[in-house]
């Protein structure tokens, strides 16, 4: 069953836990299927692996409370801002010094053994943190 399949709550229930800890060995899988047995580990969570079966069947297996007040939790929380990126930015610096680190950051990432971008696209995003760092540093150099 895919995720985005999932009745309330257990697709929040099941969101909360792929951001908690995601099956990071699977991520590319995941994307591209949405399936739920790909989104985070069953044995790794609180519920357990037969729950979490029983809902990938399709079935609807008791929630403790204790579970539904820390999905509450979880929701009322502040959703994480993603910064506003000017991706074009880099192309139009007038010395290239950003889109090169950028390139080298971005590399990094793709080569590095472990894998921990929670999603393809935001590779580029975190390469441009990491560029804009490798700049602050090459700045204090000067």
């Amino acid at each position: 069953m895919k995720l985005t399949d999932l009745k309330s709550p257990y697709r929040e229930l099941a969101e909360m836990r792929r951001e908690q800890k995601p099956f990071e060995e699977m991520e590319r899988n995941f994307l591209e299927t949405n399936y739920l047995y790909l989104a985070f580990v069953y044995d790794y969570t609180k519920e357990g692996y037969n729950f979490w079966d029983d809902v990938d069947s399709g079935k609807r297996p008791p929630i403790p409370q204790s579970l539904l007040d820390e999905l509450s939790e979880w929701q009322k929380k502040e959703p994480k801002k993603e910064p506003d990126y000017e991706l074009t930015a880099l192309i139009e610096s007038p010395d290239h010094r950003l889109f090169t680190a950028a390139v080298a950051a971005m590399q990094g990432i793709l080569i590095s053994d472990v894998f921990h971008v929670s999603k393809i696209e935001n590779i580029a995003k975190v390469s441009v943190e990491q560029a804009q760092a490798l700049l602050t540093e090459l700045n204090k150099v000067k």
